[in-house]
């Protein structure tokens, strides 16, 4: 059997001693943050929103505080300036699928000590942890440059997900090559499947853009990470159709999102991922009334 080389990750640092709190409404980007900030033994909290994440910024003294910006309620911004009231001094940093041009200078004008892109790279992250964390809580690990080794049927674990479409590699990639973390993160994508999707329907039945935008917002990066990459582009289309409240192009596009969202949810499934039931077609299209 042939072997193939993979790069083995390893840490940059290891801080015991430092405690950071990471905010996102989407279960999964979190599963994903802590899984790529295992072995460096930071002490890590999690909060799903906003409000959360002020209130336990005023229960904690944190070394840093990652905050996703696009959250329903209380977004990121607001938060930001919510604990700015009490905490002058603590680095947060921006998450956000925003990368366009000048992004990283409105987000330093809000406040923002620093910024980084969703989905998260892990090395990036580590990277802006390691210069913002204090420098007397940080060990640094040297460098090293094994490799993993795999054989071809260990290589072909996902490949029923690769015959299908999902971009196994990019996924990977996300979860810095840990195969256990991948499928931790496939797992949520598939146990968070049915609420997402109601979500999305609702939304979209009551003509809710703001909202339907941050769904789908959420479904787009959670989507790229396990590389499914068609949804994720169906899902950035149709947020920008709420960001600009065409209403009539979410609700005609709706039902095609989420008919190649059951079929992900299935070939998942296929491949051995557990999770909740998923809808079958017709009860997807029978949401939609025909117009």
């Amino acid at each position: 059997r042939s072997i193939l080389n993979r790069e083995h990750y390893h840490e940059l640092f290891k801080a015991p001693d430092a405690r950071i709190l990471i905010v996102d409404d989407t279960h999964s980007n979190l599963v994903v943050a802590t899984g790529l900030l295992k072995k460096t033994d930071i002490q890590i909290d999690t909060a799903i929103s906003g409000l959360d994440a002020v209130s336990m910024a005023k229960g904690c003294a944190y070394d840093l505080i990652l905050m996703d910006q696009r959250m329903p309620g209380m977004d990121g911004t607001e938060a930001l300036h919510r604990i700015r009231e009490f905490d002058q001094s603590t680095p947060v940093i921006c998450l956000t699928a925003d990368a366009i041009l000048g992004a990283r200078a409105h987000y330093l004008s809000e406040g923002f000590t620093d910024y980084l892109t969703k989905p998260i790279d892990g090395s990036a992250l580590e990277k802006m942890l390691k210069k913002y964390l204090p420098q007397e809580k940080i060990i640094t690990v040297s460098d090293s440059n094994t490799e993993e080794h795999i054989t071809e049927n260990q290589a072909d674990d996902f490949m029923s997900l690769r015959k299908n479409g999902i971009q196994v590699d990019t996924g990977l990639r996300y979860a810095q090559n840990d195969e256990g973390l991948y499928k931790s993160l496939l797992s949520e994508y598939v146990a968070s499947s049915e609420d997402r999707a109601g979500a999305i329907k609702e939304f979209c039945a009551t003509g809710d853009c703001e909202q339907y935008g941050i769904a789908v917002h959420a479904l787009k990066s959670s989507s790229r990470m396990i590389g499914a990459m068609e949804l994720s582009e169906v899902c950035a289309q149709l947020e920008r159709a709420a960001d600009d409240g065409n209403i009539d192009t979410i609700r005609n596009r709706t039902p095609e999102l989420l008919k190649l969202y059951d079929r992900i949810i299935g070939v998942l499934r296929s491949g051995g991922i557990s999770g909740t039931e998923t809808q079958a077609d017709d009860e997807i299209l029978e949401f939609f009334p025909e117009t």
